[in-house]
């Protein structure tokens, strides 16, 4: 089935640019959010599991094709805050 461009807003400079835009590695972002809920819930004790994830997933992060190691970075240090939270005690008080 041949394609039609109904706008002609598709040219091929346009189609090679977005080809060649960077990406989040998607194991990143799990552990970011994986690390949120650590730090809502430190009672659980789920940010050992977190930081070890992020740790191992970290080696899967490619310069040339992500766009950056931030949400590696973030989730290892925001599982390190639950880790203390979980340690002396702390707990959030969430009101939903």
């Amino acid at each position: 089935m041949k394609h039609i461009d109904i706008w002609g807003d598709k040219d091929e400079e346009q189609t090679k640019y977005s080809k060649n835009i960077k990406n989040q590695n998607p194991y990143g972002m799990i552990g970011l959010v994986m690390s949120g809920f650590a730090f809502l819930f430190p009672q659980y004790g789920l940010s050992f599991l977190t930081l070890i994830f992020c740790i191992l997933t970290y080696f899967t992060f490619d310069k040339e094709k992500e766009d950056n190691p931030w949400p590696f970075y973030l989730g290892i240090i925001i599982s390190l805050i639950g880790i203390k939270m979980f340690i002396t005690g702390e707990i959030h008080k969430v009101i939903i």
